[in-house]
């Protein structure tokens, strides 16, 4: 089998870092808090007699989840690179 590589060793640390931001940059500065906005603009007014329709609490318990696992990726696969 012929394995292509990508990049040499010395630049794993490198490479990896960069990945890592991009990844963070896009995933939790644009899709994380473009869903904490938009579940915060579902809360209801608290004037209303009626039941409320609480979507905020299901987008919140999504992104915890979400950044749980940017938290394991980096802890496991991350940072043993670049340390």
């Amino acid at each position: 089998m012929n394995l292509k590589q990508l990049s040499k060793q010395s630049d794993c640390a490198t490479n990896a870092a960069q990945i890592t931001e991009v990844l963070f940059q896009f995933l939790i500065d644009e899709f994380v808090d473009y869903a904490l906005e938009v579940g915060l603009q579902a809360v209801p007014p608290g004037e209303s007699k009626a039941q409320p329709e609480i979507y905020f609490f299901g987008v919140a318990r999504e992104v915890n989840a979400i950044v749980h696992l940017m938290e394991k990726l980096f802890h496991d696969s991350i940072l043993p690179l670049v340390v």
